[in-house]
């Protein structure tokens, strides 16, 4: 079966990657791109959205079974208007993939559309990570720009003489305001060099702005930052406290961390997340059955 994941070369879509490696070993041929390198015939196409409106006649968008992936909710400003019109004015797909419940319900769409949730995962390179012999404190591994607060508290920390690694892509601004003696920065880096990197740290940050949708999201980094065996750094909002309870984790809120010492002397209690492995995630939703069904098969 021929499947194309359209996936921009811009956007950095874990989920995506995790997809094509599943369904390759599953025997599909599959194409993880901005265009479906004519595929014929295409079976599936997965689109993360967006809006792919009712009208119009992109051939790419109409040919083959097309399955809509809601990874997150909008973003602000307005985000819950955007939601509204992602649900009335996109095209009725022949399958839809959600995040989680959250997601799901919040779209509210109401039609017989097959579906699927399915929560985040980690690739199995990020497990068991070996970071005896670290040499940073802290590292903070995704986005940067328009991370309200984040650059002012990777500044705080590395006030308290904390030495940080940061990896990710930023703009002028803040790889200037981050020109710090404990702050070194790596920019973006291949997906494969990421266990190499979290190696390096004791424990990882994740700063999440405490507003919806945000705060209701699962947090990609902090069950990277799990599996690869960190301590996790957080500050506190919904999904991080409902995680860490339901995982029975102990997380150092940086409320808490006002001394270099804070951080050293903390007892992490780092959860296991074997069942977030990508492979067991689809396994467990029946992905490659999904599929087979929407197209027909």
């Amino acid at each position: 079966m021929n499947v194309w994941i359209k996936k921009s070369n811009n956007a950095y879509i874990p989920e995506a990657f995790a997809y094509a490696d599943y369904l390759k070993k599953q025997n599909f041929n599959v194409v993880l791109s901005e265009d479906d390198l004519g595929f014929d015939p295409l079976d599936v196409s997965i689109s993360f959205m967006g809006f792919l409106p009712a009208w119009g006649n992109n051939a790419l968008q109409l040919r083959g079974s097309q399955v809509h992936e809601y990874h997150s909710l909008s973003t602000p400003p307005y985000a819950r208007a955007k939601d509204f019109l992602k649900r009335t004015l996109n095209k009725k797909p022949n399958g839809r993939i959600f995040l989680n419940d959250t997601v799901k319900e919040s779209m509210g769409f109401c039609d017989d559309v097959p579906f699927i949730c399915r929560d985040m995962g980690v690739e199995a390179a990020l497990f068991d990570i070996n970071n005896k012999d670290a040499i940073f404190d802290v590292i903070y591994c995704g986005s940067i720009d328009g991370r309200e607060g984040l650059v002012d508290e990777i500044l705080r920390l590395a006030d308290l003489n904390l030495k940080i690694l940061v990896v990710g892509k930023a703009n002028k601004d803040n790889v200037c305001r981050l020109n710090n003696k404990n702050v070194e920065m790596v920019g973006a880096i291949p997906r494969e060099l990421l266990p190499l990197y979290y190696a390096k740290a004791r424990a990882g940050l994740n700063f999440t702005p405490d507003i919806y949708p945000y705060n209701i999201q699962t947090s990609t980094k902090v069950l990277e930052y799990c599996a690869a065996g960190l301590g996790v750094i957080s500050n506190e909002y919904a999904w991080i406290k409902s995680f860490s309870h339901l995982r029975a984790a102990r997380f150092l809120f940086t409320d808490e961390l006002n001394h270099a010492d804070d951080l050293r002397n903390f007892s992490f209690q780092i959860p296991d997340v074997s069942d977030l492995e990508w492979s067991v995630v689809l396994d467990n939703i029946d992905f490659k059955g999904f599929l087979l069904r929407v197209a027909g098969r």
